[in-house]
């Protein structure tokens, strides 16, 4: 079992609930390995994620523990979000076009999140210069805080978590395994998103196997037919 959590270096953006989620709740779900369900509750918890199509998803990659800065210089341990869900999204300026696109709908989701206090949207720009992450958030939003932006020099960071292209998204679940992955730009308000993420932090994950098109495992009929 994996410890609880200490407090985050950085704060999300607060704003208001938004994506048409269903109510959050003011209570914590206790830390615990996450399980998989059987029977029925496949097709509950298989329902969003299979939904949104990932282009991964599986239960035996661990996050890498890194260490990172934020634009504006607090530093953020990833060990530190244990017991808390995170939405992991790796980006950089040399896919602007596609980055771009996608951030009005990270800010949207990031402030959607600010009644969940264990459910966390963390952005990683793999830059080697801050300020071109700065620039890119303030030409996008007009501003280059509405949600936790890491900067990764050398992308090294996105390189150990074996980032494909840019931008790329990860679900980490509260006890740091990356359940699923998504490539490309994504509209993050989509209600489904919020449905994923309070499943994840309620423990149970959907026991399927995706990996270069093909779907395995015990959930994988109730994936198929979530994702037509």
């Amino acid at each position: 079992m994996l410890a609880r959590s200490s407090t985050m270096a950085c704060a999300v953006l607060l704003a208001a609930n938004a994506c048409g989620a269903r109510a959050p709740r003011t209570d914590t779900p206790p830390i615990g390995e996450s399980h998989a369900p059987s029977g029925p509750a496949i097709d509950a918890a298989c329902r969003a994620l299979c939904a949104l199509r990932p282009d991964y998803a599986g239960s035996s990659k661990p996050a890498p523990l890194f260490t990172l800065s934020t634009i504006d210089g607090a530093v953020v341990k990833m060990e530190e979000l244990r017991g808390k869900v995170v939405l992991l999204n790796v980006w950089s300026s040399v896919a602007a076009g596609a980055v771009t696109a996608e951030m009005p709908e990270l800010a949207k989701l990031a402030a959607a999140l600010r009644s969940r206090k264990d459910v966390v949207l963390v952005t990683i720009a793999a830059e080697d210069y801050p300020e071109h992450a700065t620039d890119l958030l303030k030409a996008t939003l007009g501003d280059a805080k509405k949600y936790t932006v890491l900067v990764d020099r050398g992308a090294k960071v996105a390189e150990e978590i074996g980032t494909r292209r840019y931008p790329e998204t990860w679900l980490v679940d509260r006890n740091g395994v990356m359940r699923a992955r998504f490539d490309g730009k994504r509209a993050w308000s989509d209600p489904k998103v919020m449905a994923m993420l309070d499943a994840t932090r309620d423990g149970a994950f959907c026991p399927v196997e995706i990996d270069g098109g093909y779907i395995s495992g015990a959930g994988d009929t109730a994936c198929e037919a979530a994702a037509r």
